[in-house]
């Protein structure tokens, strides 16, 4: 096994599977194939080499269709998208530089709340129940009893 096939099946493929989505920054263009490779029925790959405002139109359809059956019942569903950019990453805090991939390779995202974890926090905050279309799943919080302010009104005699 060669080095682009190992980086390729043990490290991107891998992460791509975990977390669903993947942004690779590439300044130096060195993996830019390996990351064409992976293109595949399941796994779209979406290059933000020439436009950026249509790569990232492009990566929100396909973000949209992860996870989902196809609308005509045929075919498989998208499991996973990876957006290659061609240029230098957003500064990370060094807590999350364990997901670079050597240096000034690609800068890979830390890890994010996996597909479950997503649906458990749906059930308690309404704002991501929404943005991730799942508003079905939030549990309105029962009100709580109304404690009154001030003074205590004491009986007559006191």
């Amino acid at each position: 096994m060669s080095i682009a096939e190992f980086i390729r099946e043990n490290v991107l493929r891998q992460r791509l599977k975990q977390a669903g989505a993947l942004a690779v920054y590439d300044a130096d263009k060195r993996y830019r194939e390996l990351c064409f490779d992976l293109a595949a029925e399941k796994v779209r790959v979406i290059d933000a080499s020439e436009s950026s405002i249509e790569s990232r139109e492009a990566a929100l359809l396909a973000l949209r269709e992860v996870g989902q059956a196809p609308k005509n019942g045929q075919g498989t569903p998208l499991e996973g998208v990876l957006i290659y950019v061609p240029a230098k990453g957003p500064a990370i805090r060094s807590t999350q530089g364990a997901g670079r991939l050597g240096a000034g390779g690609p800068r890979l995202p830390p890890r994010h709340l996996g597909p479950e974890r997503v649906r458990e926090k749906c059930k308690t905050d309404k704002s991501l129940a929404i943005a991730h279309g799942l508003e079905d799943l939030y549990v309105e919080p029962e009100a709580a009893t109304k404690k009154t302010r001030g003074r205590r009104k004491t009986g007559a005699g006191e």
